[in-house]
């Protein structure tokens, strides 16, 4: 680590000293070498041997975000709090910004083939964000940031006019405008800076991008991070998906359980106004739970995708879910409950596959483990009740870990002030497990009512007594 850090140093110091110069461009030749040895592995079909192109990249371009400490008398404490509180202008190293491009966009054929490279591609994604958030969510860079245009579409037939609406503004068509994000090109923004600002990207001025090109270039790093996600979700093979999920979901449990500092230390971040995790903005949680929604969503992938990726998230948002960070916890809970909603609506279960009783086991382990919190199980509750009245014919093999689930829970009464507890909750606690009970009882199907009569029956004689 103190030759990466070296590296660092050398790369992003400003005024350097002669001797250096020759260092920072044998450097910049080192991770441009990589960078085309990782293209090289593409075009010649040896991806699997990239993870150790990829290790030196991630550790070269994913350095420590921390401000250089201003140089103040010792008596001069205003001037330090002041300098201390001053914006700091974001500073990126261009070669850093092309080997943090190449991971991205190079990442998904390489993670595909060897899945060594997924823990480096998910370095560079969290540090990209934290890139993002640190430099812009305080508004104090918001003018060096591109543009954003506003793209209205109206459909090829629509000839209605606002005349043959007889007067009537509510009837008429209104597109909505869609943002359109400029399209940046990270090799031909960098050329062109040299060509513009010529000392600037010179040995002598380090290679430092300008603050408005850098802008632009974690605009378009933080676009690659989406899109990486969304292709991995929509286009990965089987096995691919697999290791693809499987090394996501051991980056979030060793960002959320793990003793050992994160690529960038929490402490080092602001901290968002109305959030209180302790992890900051960014969260691995939060994309394992994206990359399975997006699993749901899409028709192209078959049942036995979706049960493989399932047997490898749940548990992990299970863990997640009675974690001591309520932020964390609420949105485990939250990622359970939007995927089981939209398994629910769009496939439907065929007769002998009894998969939604997996997909509603997550609720059952987290309450009868019994380490989440009264919050927890709150959320839980109202999130069964929910899905209940959205999918009462669809939910079939999964009643039973459901009643499962309502067999452990503690009955209280709660206190108000969190968003999903109901007026009505606030006077009858077990208002919501009746409900279920009441939608069960209801069902017309045979095969469904006697596979889980029995749990019911118990279920209902816990709230009885």
């Amino acid at each position: 680590s103190a030759g990466i850090s070296n590296i660092a140093l050398i790369l992003g110091t400003e005024g350097a000293k002669e001797q250096n110069l020759k260092d920072r461009d044998a450097i910049c030749m080192s991770l441009d070498g990589l960078r085309k040895a990782a293209r090289l592995s593409c075009n010649l079909g040896v991806q699997e041997r990239c993870g150790a192109v990829f290790a030196q990249l991630a550790n070269a371009s994913c350095v420590s975000l921390e401000p250089s400490k201003p140089q103040v008398s010792p008596g001069d404490k205003k001037g330090l709090k002041a300098k201390i509180n001053k914006p700091q202008a974001l500073r990126l190293h261009a070669a850093h910004v092309l080997s943090m491009d190449a991971l991205l966009n190079t990442g998904l054929e390489m993670g595909s083939h060897s899945a060594e490279c997924w823990k480096h591609v998910f370095r560079c994604c969290a540090y990209v964000s934290h890139l993002e958030h640190s430099h812009f969510s305080g508004g104090d860079n918001q003018a060096s940031l591109p543009k954003v245009q506003h793209q209205k579409e109206l459909p090829q037939d629509m000839s209605t006019t606002y005349d043959d609406l007889s007067g009537d503004p509510e009837a008429m068509y209104i597109p909505a405008a869609n943002p359109v994000i400029p399209s940046i090109n990270i090799h031909e923004m960098i050329t062109e800076g040299r060509k513009e600002t010529g000392l600037e990207m010179s040995a002598k001025g380090g290679g430092v991008l300008s603050s408005a090109n850098a802008a632009k270039a974690v605009c378009r790093l933080s676009a690659d991070v989406d899109r990486l996600f969304e292709e991995a979700a929509t286009n990965l093979n089987l096995n691919a998906l697999v290791g693809f999920l499987t090394e996501l979901r051991q980056v979030s449990a060793d960002q959320l359980f793990s003793a050992a500092p994160e690529v960038i230390d929490p402490s080092m971040m602001p901290k968002p106004a109305g959030n209180g995790s302790q992890f900051g903005t960014y969260l691995h949680l939060s994309h394992l739970g994206e990359v399975m929604l997006r699993c749901s969503r899409s028709f192209q992938r078959p049942l036995l995708h979706i049960m493989r990726a399932w047997s490898i998230v749940a548990p992990h948002l299970v863990e997640a879910a009675c974690h001591k960070d309520r932020h964390v916890s609420k949105k485990a809970v939250t990622c359970i409950h939007d995927i089981m909603i939209e398994l629910l609506n769009n496939r439907e279960e065929k007769p002998h596959f009894n998969f939604n009783e997996a997909l509603f086991k997550p609720f059952e382990n987290l309450l009868c483990l019994e380490l989440c919190d009264n919050d927890v199980q709150d959320q839980v509750v109202s999130s069964i009740a929910e899905l209940v009245e959205a999918c009462t014919t669809s939910i079939k093999s999964g009643w039973r870990p459901l009643f499962g689930a309502l067999r452990v829970v503690k009955v209280y009464k709660p206190k108000g002030g969190d968003y999903f507890i109901s007026e009505e909750r606030l006077e009858q606690p077990t208002a919501p497990v009746f409900d279920v009970f009441e939608a069960f009882l209801g069902t017309e199907n045979v095969h469904v009512f006697a596979n889980a009569a029995m749990d019911c029956i118990l279920c209902l004689l816990k709230f009885i007594r």
